[in-house]
């Protein structure tokens, strides 16, 4: 009886997750793991400086796109007057200066070649999940409002108070590779060398 038990178990946990292996479900702990995650961090002109030496980082400033995370969307922050606020790029997150109180505009530009899933969240408010067409934008309001301080920046959910945006951008079923998939060409040996084989790329990903 021990000896059937033991010859059935395999064949009792291929079952069980037949449908995860067959492709029909996802499991729901890879479904909510972010593809990326980055934030913008707002604040005044004054207090920005010391944001940023306080990530003890390099700081980049960045263009009027800021492709943020692993590149799958570009973001930007637009004034009530249309005007790009620029940021500094430190530590992994884009610190931006503005007026307090400005009515701006987050605008999400889809990188990718199908459709992506972001999930916003502005100043600690509702999270809203937006469907991002390909190479397409979308615009969210985002009001304008400068963190506290530095304080803010080691408090254990950043994103979780006033003036943060995180963004969260979750995968779809079909990755993209990291690199393109190259054919190439080695000598099959015989007489002349004159023959070839196509062979495929030892690697696919890095």
């Amino acid at each position: 009886m021990t000896k059937l038990l033991l010859c059935l178990a395999p064949c009792l946990l291929l079952s069980s997750c037949g449908s995860y292996i067959a492709g029909s479900a996802t499991p729901p702990e890879i479904a909510k793991v972010a593809r990326s995650t980055v934030r913008m961090i707002m604040s005044t002109e004054a207090m920005r400086p010391a944001l940023i030496q306080e990530q003890a980082d390099v700081a980049v400033k960045a263009s009027r796109w800021w492709q943020a995370g692993d590149g799958s969307i570009s973001l930007r922050l637009k004034s009530s007057r249309g005007r790009t606020l620029r940021g500094v790029e430190c530590g992994g997150h884009l610190f931006i200066a503005g007026t307090p109180g400005d009515a701006a505009q987050l605008l999400i530009r889809n990188e990718l070649d199908r459709s992506a899933e972001v999930d916003v969240t502005v100043n600690a408010g509702a999270t809203q999940r937006i469907q991002v067409p390909p190479h397409s934008v979308k615009e969210v309001p985002a009001q304008f409002v400068s963190v506290s301080g530095i304080d803010a920046l080691h408090r254990y959910d950043l994103s979780a108070q006033q003036g943060v945006i995180d963004v969260d951008v979750f995968p779809n079923a079909k990755p993209e590779p990291l690199m393109p998939v190259r054919q190439v060409k080695l000598p099959v040996p015989g007489p002349r060398m004159h023959r070839y084989q196509p062979l495929a790329s030892p690697f696919r990903y890095r």
